[in-house]
């Protein structure tokens, strides 16, 4: 993702739903652990 205000571009990780709807957003250094984009992919699944 383009962060404009320090013209780089910044790691991001982002979970859609089947329905192509953005369900989980992570950017920057958070996103490099994938940990807790699985948690979030767990919480998405129960929440079913």
């Amino acid at each position: 993702m383009w962060d404009d205000l320090w013209r780089i571009e910044r790691r991001t990780t982002f979970i859609l739903d089947a329905g192509g709807v953005v369900r989980y957003v992570e950017a920057g250094s958070a996103a490099i652990d994938t940990n807790r984009a699985l948690d979030a992919l767990g919480t998405l699944a129960r929440a079913k």
